[in-house]
């Protein structure tokens, strides 16, 4: 359906893969195609064909997302007595019941970077946690607040008082601390912080339970059992906090909120709050702005300021990096160090994204947002490596995009090699796509021609703000 990006451009579609789908993919037994109202057999498919479909359309048109059902489910609270997930919201990281909202909030991490009478740059983590018990009790709020449009909706809500907490400002915070995106270090920072944020906001959920009472669905859970649902929870080794204490809180007074941590994507929260989006790396360190009288840089503020401290910072240097796209990886006179550090969206291998998203899930109640980015020269065969990768690491779902995907004419404007070796494979996986009339997705803001970024759905303009998104 959206082969070269000609219909339903204002749908997000994910795949939910079945537990039972990989060992039809090993053996390649054909799959069965169930009726979900009926749970009766209607057809049969290749698991091969179907998979290659799946990654051959992501390579194609940015879609689908893949959300696994497994993963969704081993951390599903509420699994034995109201069944499993099936659904989420548009950008995926909400994983939802029939009616069941999503009340989410982010916090802008880069705002705890503080400095010593010494000059010396440190994380506020004590000023973090006071955040997040206050975050947490105002998303409680929100739920208590809300004017539902169903009941069946408010009903759920007041039922398993999901909220969502989450982040942005990852990427500009790493660069300030001197921690590569796709490193070890930096995904170990990674996952301290988001341990800390659900931790704190868990301790204040057992607070509310206590003031305010538990969430109705409380025996409905898992909680009373010890369980909480993430992965890093059942890898005691990795702890830096004192969760058993918690879930002895727990199971003596109860939790107020289903789930307290999601991680959205922020596409424009965060360029109001002037910081990287959601867990995303910096996507662009320099845009060039052009308006009626001339033009000018948009700078990414932790950029700027660690340029600044090398010395780095004048004209010149904004001139090389837009002209770069953003990046600084092949200007000469950067020192390497500074390279290893700041590096943005394209210069992380995709691999190295799905890692970074790795570590957040493993502390996330939830699932997460995040794009992970392929360059224009990525295969299907990359992309589907890729994709098996982030459901071995533990992920609950992913989303990819490959530079330059979003384009109306890729099968028919293109070089007469692009078009043959287009047609080659969609031949080789047997695909016949739906007629529809062309329409243009640019790649250039229409406002100002700076390069869009994309995000879960959303094209968003970093220079001016002039975005479009999906609608599901």
């Amino acid at each position: 359906a959206k082969t070269g990006n000609k219909a339903l451009r204002n749908f997000n579609i994910s795949v939910l893969i079945m537990p039972d789908f990989w060992e039809h993919l090993k053996n390649d037994n054909p799959y069965p195609l169930i009726n979900p109202r009926n749970g009766q057999i209607v057809d049969h498919i290749s698991p091969k064909l179907l998979w290659e479909r799946i990654i051959y359309q992501a390579w194609e048109s940015a879609e689908p997302g893949v959300i696994f059902y497994d993963t969704v489910n081993k951390y599903n609270p509420f699994l034995k007595h109201l069944g499993p997930i099936v659904t989420t919201n548009p950008c995926g990281e909400v994983l939802l019941y029939p009616n069941e909202p999503c009340n989410l909030g982010s916090i802008n991490v880069y705002a705890f970077i503080k400095e010593n009478e010494n000059g010396e740059l440190y994380f506020d983590w004590d000023e973090l946690k006071e955040t997040t018990l206050a975050c947490t009790k105002f998303l409680d709020n929100v739920i208590d607040v809300n004017k539902f449009p169903l009941k069946a909706i408010e009903d759920m809500s007041l039922a398993t008082r999901k909220v969502g907490l989450g982040v942005m400002g990852v990427g500009d915070l790493l660069f300030e601390l001197g921690l590569p995106y796709n490193t070890e270090e930096g995904r170990e920072f990674m996952e301290r912080l988001m341990e800390f944020i659900t931790y704190w906001s868990k301790v204040e959920s057992v607070e509310l339970a206590k003031e305010r009472g538990i969430m109705p669905y409380l025996s409905k859970s898992f909680y009373p059992e010890g369980r909480l649902p993430f992965a890093g929870f059942d890898d005691k080794a990795s702890w830096h906090l004192d969760w058993d204490k918690l879930v002895n809180e727990i199971k003596k007074h109860g939790i107020r909120n289903g789930y307290t941590t999601i991680i959205a994507p922020t596409g424009s929260i965060s360029m109001i709050a002037g910081v990287s989006s959601g867990m995303e790396p910096v996507f662009s360190s320099v845009f060039q702005k052009n308006v009626a009288v001339g033009s000018f840089y948009y700078v990414d503020p932790a950029f700027e300021r660690v340029m600044k401290r090398a010395g780095l910072h004048d004209e010149k240097l904004l001139e090389d990096v837009a002209n770069a796209s953003g990046s600084i990886q092949k200007i000469e006179y950067v020192p390497k160090e500074i390279k290893r550090v700041l590096t943005v969206a394209y210069d992380i291998t995709p691999e190295d994204h799905v890692r970074a998203l790795a570590a957040f899930q493993r502390w996330t109640d939830s699932s997460i947002s995040k794009t992970t980015n392929f360059p224009a020269d990525a295969t299907v065969e990359h992309m589907k490596k890729v994709y098996e990768l982030a459901y071995n690491l533990g992920c609950k779902g992913v989303t990819v995009f490959r530079d330059t995907s979003i384009k109306s004419q890729v099968l028919v404007t293109g070089t007469g090699k692009e078009k043959a070796k287009q047609e080659e494979v969609e031949a080789k996986i047997q695909m016949n796509a739906p007629s529809a009339a062309a329409v243009s997705v640019g790649e250039k803001c229409p406002e100002c021609s700076t390069k869009m970024v994309l995000s879960e759905g959303c094209a968003t303009c970093p220079s001016c703000g002039y975005s479009y998104c999906a609608v599901a």
